[in-house]
């Protein structure tokens, strides 16, 4: 499922991807400006291309003094055209930024979302694998040549996977999210051909009876060998005898990286919570199937999730502020973009996030910092954070409220 150190995660990666597209903006500005003074191919009138490009060196600098205040600074001496076209690149770049954060911020959420539709899409693929099967064994039992042997067919009527597919709320699941398997007949005829050279499912498909527990077992199997397995990096020797590192990709995987850009991470989540629904199902039984939450209270965690994205970018400048007084010789704008991110989430989580002590936050950015930045993030994060939140309790800046966060640790 869910939890709050994984929404920290897909929030850093959001805000990140919104500096790197805000940068880009500023680029699209200037571009924006430079256009304005190209001389005209299609005019019939003189015009002036030295005076052209040096109205377009005085608009590019003096947007970059202005676009962040908005204001053109009274030091310049400008023509009408040059204030205009700078006006422009401004309200420009400032439409850019904003269509960039909420979308961000929309598909933040939507892909947090899309995790419980790929939970669904699982049920699906064990449904669709079976049916597969099914078809297979009408298909060849229907040649007169062919031998027949129902054991090679038995997971169409796997106990576990038939009562996935009759249980309405599993049903509706499916039918809502979409994802019934119909158009990736490939897909499914591949992860066929794959787990029938298996020697775990070749042995089921030896044993007698319907044990339930065996039921359970292959399923659980196909998952995990399967449909949830992951990269696997080998090193192989060339004929040179050098020695040299190779990925190797599942099939499975491959599908699912292909929807979900997030794959990586979101694998262990999808498997997690579908593994734990089918761990749970100890009889044939309908009530035994039930469907897990994405987390245990997704409204609350939504709305922290929501709210340290847009908190975290809409006090950028006041943290950068902060950072940059408590980073003696070392401006803001010079410290890598991943540590300046989780320097700033964890600003917001511990000014904004009243009932998250500050103890826990800082150490879940220096977590953060250690998994995703360089080496030395870890000291350097960890060391402004106790100096910037010692500060801002300080200031009174803090408000815990809460059984036990009275003191704010």
């Amino acid at each position: 499922m869910l939890n709050r150190r994984i929404l920290r995660v897909k929030a850093m990666q959001s805000i990140y991807a919104f500096k790197q597209a805000k940068r880009s903006n500023y680029y699209v500005a200037q571009d924006y400006i430079k256009e304005r003074f190209l001389p005209d191919l299609n005019s019939m009138e003189f015009q002036d291309k030295e005076q052209l490009k040096k109205d377009k060196s005085l608009a590019l600098e003096v947007f970059e003094e202005s676009y962040v205040s908005k204001t053109i600074p009274n030091t310049f001496t400008i023509s009408t055209e040059v204030e205009q076209a700078v006006k422009d690149a401004i309200t420009h770049y400032f439409q850019l930024v904003d269509k960039d954060l909420k979308h961000f911020g929309k598909m933040m959420l939507f892909e947090a979302e899309q995790i419980y539709n790929r939970y669904i899409s699982i049920f699906g693929l064990l449904i669709a694998l079976a049916r597969k099967v099914e078809q297979e064994k009408e298909r060849k039992l229907l040649n007169p040549n062919t031998v027949k042997k129902e054991a090679d067919y038995r997971l169409a009527d796997n106990q576990l996977i038939q009562l996935l597919s009759n249980t309405k709320s599993i049903q509706e699941a499916i039918t809502r999210t979409g994802y019934h398997w119909h158009d990736e007949d490939d897909i499914i005829k591949q992860l066929h051909r794959e787990i029938k050279t298996d020697e775990t499912y070749l042995a089921y498909l030896k044993e007698k009876g319907g044990n339930f527990t065996q039921e359970k077992a292959i399923v659980d199997h196909i998952l995990r060998t399967y449909v949830f397995k992951k990269n696997v990096e080998t090193t192989i020797q060339d004929e040179q005898g050098n020695f040299e590192s190779k990925e190797e990709i599942p099939f499975m995987y491959a599908f699912f990286e292909d929807k979900d850009l997030n794959w990586t991470e979101n694998r262990e989540i999808v498997k997690s919570m579908v593994l734990k629904t089918i761990k749970n199902i100890t009889e044939i039984e309908e009530e035994q199937v039930q469907l897990v939450d994405l987390s245990p209270d997704w409204e609350t965690d939504k709305a922290f999730f929501v709210d340290l994205y847009y908190q975290t970018l809409y006090n950028e400048e006041e943290y950068e502020q902060l950072i940059s007084e408590k980073t003696k010789n070392w401006k803001a704008d010079r410290l890598a973009l991943v540590d300046k991110v989780i320097l700033e989430m964890a600003m917001t989580e511990i000014i904004h996030c009243h009932s998250i002590p500050v103890k826990v936050s800082i150490n879940e950015y220096i977590e953060l910092s250690k998994k995703y930045s360089t080496p030395k993030s870890k000291q350097f994060v960890n060391g402004l954070l106790d100096v910037i939140a010692n500060d801002l309790v300080k200031k009174g800046k803090v408000k815990k409220s809460g059984r036990g966060l009275i003191d704010n640790k």
